[in-house]
């Protein structure tokens, strides 16, 4: 009995992880696609048009944001990425010591 209720926080743990990353992923989407529609629609217009000014200030305004709120893209060796799995894990573990303890 203990063992399955472990296991089904650790999948809500997991499930949570999952969350945020899907989180993400939209917010790069959003971002990259937003860019994309200004820049073909920039790619049309002339330069000396106001309306033209207004749509790199749009661009820039984008770029900055996406550069603030996406993440940074690090890659790791293998035994990095060994160190951050054993600390969700101890995480999750710790997590659940306070849940029974809370419970308790």
């Amino acid at each position: 009995m203990k063992e399955e209720i472990d296991n089904l926080k650790a999948v809500e743990l997991a499930a949570m992880y999952d969350k945020c990353y899907l989180s993400t992923r939209e917010q790069v989407e959003f971002f990259g696609d937003m860019l994309s529609r200004i820049q073909r629609e920039l790619e049309t217009r002339e330069l000396s048009e106001v309306s033209a000014e207004k749509l790199f200030a749009m661009y820039a305004h984008f770029w900055r944001e996406a550069q603030h709120a996406l993440p940074t893209i690090t890659f790791r060796d293998e035994e990095e990425v060994r160190a951050d799995e054993l600390q969700r894990n101890s995480l999750g573990d710790a997590t659940v010591e306070n849940q029974k303890r809370i419970s308790g």
